[in-house]
């Protein structure tokens, strides 16, 4: 993938640069990494699976990818099965060109209550298509939740990289995609809100949802 000459060599050189922070939590600890298989009893669901790169200090969180919806739900969602555990030692993690940055478990319950709201929701996009998708939708509550945040989420959609052009995601949506009229988006906005509301490492909602529970 990489071009010959002066161009690849300069690609190598940026990728080591965006590695290096990543380079440097794992020197020296890499053979005490280890992984967790989890089980978790949340209501009507169970929930089970694996943790990788637990350390003694805590949960090593790193991606190659860059800070879209996509990759920070999948991070969310560890960090949330961590908390939910009762782990208290702190999340490291990397996104690839981002600072590195240290997050503190939610309190358990707190964990537990997200985690199920979102299996819900899970369980109801398998019967019902929903106009929602993770990049679009974190667009949308970091804009601020308002007509700006509405003008960016649609570009995202839209765009050359956009979720609208994955035609996955179009035969997932059945018509029922984001932005094709006003109910369609009003829906995406609640949802985008519910999703990513009270996820570790966004603050998005979370003293809404913390004076709820």
């Amino acid at each position: 993938r990489i071009a010959p000459g002066a161009a690849g060599r300069a690609a190598v050189a940026h990728s080591l640069e965006a590695l290096e922070p990543a380079l440097e939590a794992w020197r020296g600890d890499a053979r005490a990494s280890v992984s967790l298989p989890y089980e978790l009893e949340l209501g009507e669901f169970r929930l089970s699976g694996v943790l990788g790169r637990v350390l003694p200090d805590g949960l090593r969180q790193f991606t190659a990818s860059k800070a879209h919806g996509k990759t920070l739900l999948a991070l969310g969602l560890d960090a949330l099965v961590w908390s939910a555990l009762g782990r208290t030692d702190d999340i490291d993690r990397i996104v690839c060109e981002q600072p590195r940055v240290q997050l503190a478990p939610l309190p358990q319950s707190v964990a537990r209550d997200k985690l199920e709201s979102l299996l819900a929701l899970a369980a109801q996009a398998r019967v019902q298509a929903l106009p929602f998708m993770p990049k679009a939708g974190l667009e949308y509550v970091r804009a601020g939740e308002d007509a700006k945040g509405l003008r960016d989420a649609e570009r995202s959609w839209r765009g050359d990289f956009g979720e609208g052009r994955d035609a996955w995601a179009s035969t997932a949506l059945r018509g029922e995609a984001p932005f094709v009229d006003a109910g369609a988006t009003r829906r995406f906005a609640e949802l985008s809100r519910f999703v990513f509301a009270c996820m570790p490492g966004l603050d998005v909602g979370a003293d809404e949802e913390a004076e709820d529970e």
